[in-house]
């Protein structure tokens, strides 16, 4: 049996380990805890309050023979101590979550900080976290863990990446909801002073990565097809089961998979101590081995027997512990059907459900006693094998579709706005209106953002002076369709601005005016014919007359 060493998580006793300096399982008496809850409340305002705090406490942890809370990950076992919920844990949300410096998709929704602080700061003055960067790092391991270790057994797959300090960056994902846990570096970076863990969460759409294996023979179902080449890809599907896709899955056929996997996992050939008298297949007497499946009494197994979804889900949650970790969930899950599941599955199809690794058949069914295909099974595999094994790379995040809007409608606005200002609007003459999608990504967002969508209008025209003179001059409009909000003729606003201005606004000012100079060029915006700009011309003077 593998000897499963202990490590602490408690801030209080990690320090206590590393530095030796505070009493064993309480927080030192010196600390004064008040004004705390005042001092938090000041920088969170309205807290988004994310279900990892509210949840801790339910987590499916273990008990130790102190009465302890624990869990497992990776052959370590993590003792959550009473002070961890209570004192050393405190939660709020930062205000503006691109502060973080996160890589937020364009497009993101639900976008949001959460900020966990903990009692560093409030810990002897003698322990100086910041001056010592090994001792940094070993705590922040320490402080991030439940959070790392929630989101992976709650069905988010592990991606990491290099982040701009050459810090690890953690990104879990499930579907399109994301969460990426800050390096504590970057943290530090954000709020300075130790112990305080940045976690940001947005919704996004990330694309299903694009299998290149070739199926010589037969092929999956064509829904089927681009995971179970992946999962080929991953090696996580034996030679044997490559073909027949469409089949029911047999009890043998599951067994050669979870090994599969799991020895990938685990870098190391499973024993393969179990026997029965109906089989001699080496996956079988591996997975029986190691409590992922169990015999059907005089020691045999009926390895041909058809492999059902409750059955799937028992073995899938199996295989998941093997990897010394728990599902979160349990109990009853929320398919209409959940009666008609087993009682000794219903656990392992709640935590399936929780997790993403398995799903309904349509109109919220489970359908436990349905029989489990091959193509099934290797899905519901690959996914497992998301949770356990991280993806490398930062991901791509495609650019969304624009917003659809009517150019010739926001064209007209602009020239309206300039046609009621001219000195002798009878003078205009529209040289040219250019019009399109700009995009602000590494402009200065101290003025305007740079996460919003963006449509522009440029329009160059002649008009008479006041002095009766003809000059040429060109309006920039930029329509913000993020927030509806309109810049009407932005270029001389900022040069306006940048005139009365001083300091820092006078910069940012200037920074504007560079840009819609740039912009009023304008050269890659789409062009209105010369018909299409007589129309809106004539438009704007009729409306005007009348």
């Amino acid at each position: 049996m593998r000897k499963y060493k202990k490590r602490l998580l408690s801030l209080v006793l990690a320090i206590v380990l590393c530095l030796g300096l505070l009493p064993g399982t309480a927080l030192a008496e010196d600390v004064d805890l008040s004004g705390m809850g005042d001092k938090f409340a000041q920088d969170t305002e309205e807290a988004v309050t994310w279900p990892i705090y509210q949840d801790m406490k339910n987590w499916n942890l273990l008990t130790n023979d102190e009465g302890r809370k624990y869990f497992q990950d990776g052959g370590w076992d993590y003792v959550l101590y009473p002070e961890f919920y209570d004192d050393v844990f405190l939660h709020g949300t930062l205000k503006d979550p691109y502060d973080t410096g996160v890589d937020i998709p364009r497009g993101a929704t639900e976008v949001y900080a959460d900020y966990y602080w903990m009692l560093t700061q409030y810990l002897d003055a003698r322990i100086n976290l910041v001056d010592n960067p090994d001792d940094v790092a070993t705590v922040f391991d320490y402080l991030t863990m439940p959070f790392r270790y929630y989101l992976a057994t709650s069905g988010y797959a592990k991606r990491v990446y290099t982040d701009e300090y050459g810090q690890e960056e953690a990104m879990y994902s499930k579907g399109d909801d994301h969460f990426v846990i800050l390096s504590h570096q970057k943290a530090q970076k954000v709020r300075n002073e130790s112990g305080v863990v940045y976690v940001v969460h947005f919704k996004s759409k990330l694309p299903e990565a694009t299998t290149t294996h070739t199926f010589s023979g037969e092929k999956p179902s064509s829904w089927a097809q681009n995971q179970v080449g992946l999962a080929i890809e991953a090696g996580i599907v034996p030679q044997s089961l490559q073909s027949r896709y469409t089949d029911t899955a047999t009890r043998a056929d599951f067994c050669a998979l979870v090994v599969t996997l799991l020895e990938k996992y685990l870098g190391m050939t499973l024993p393969a101590e179990e026997t029965f008298s109906d089989t001699d297949d080496i996956n079988v007497r591996k997975a029986a081995t190691i409590g992922i499946v169990q015999g059907t009494g005089n020691g045999t197994f009926n390895p041909d027997a058809p492999l059902t979804r409750e059955q799937a889900a028992t073995m899938l949650e199996r295989a998941y512990r093997a990897s010394l970790r728990y599902l979160q969930g349990g109990g009853t899950s929320t398919f209409a059907d959940s009666a008609s599941v087993s009682s000794w599955a219903a656990d392992a199809v709640a935590k399936m459900e929780n997790s993403g690794i398995m799903t309904g058949v349509g109109s919220n069914q489970f359908k436990p006693q349905d029989p489990y295909s091959r193509e099934q099974s290797i899905i519901t595999m690959l996914r497992l094998d998301r949770l356990m094994n991280p993806t490398e790379g930062k991901p791509n995040f495609p650019e969304p579709e624009p917003t659809e809007v009517d150019a010739m409608s926001l064209a007209e606005i602009s020239l309206d706005y300039i046609y009621s200002r001219l000195k002798v609007p009878s003078s205009m003459d529209v040289l040219y209106i250019r019009h399109g999608y700009y995009d602000r990504t590494g402009q200065s967002d101290a003025i305007l953002s740079t996460r919003d969508e963006y449509y522009a209008v440029s329009i160059m025209l002649k008009a008479m002076n006041s002095l009766g003179g003809m000059t040429t001059d060109t309006y920039v409009f930029l329509f913000d369709l993020t927030t509806g909000k309109t810049y009407y003729d932005l270029g001389h606003m900022a040069e306006e601005n940048a005139d009365y201005g001083w300091g820092a606004a006078k910069i940012n000012w200037l920074e504007v005016e560079t840009e819609m100079i740039g912009l009023g060029a304008g050269a890659w915006l789409n062009e209105f014919t010369r018909e299409e700009v007589d129309q809106l011309v004539q438009q704007v003077v009729e409306k005007h007359a009348n």
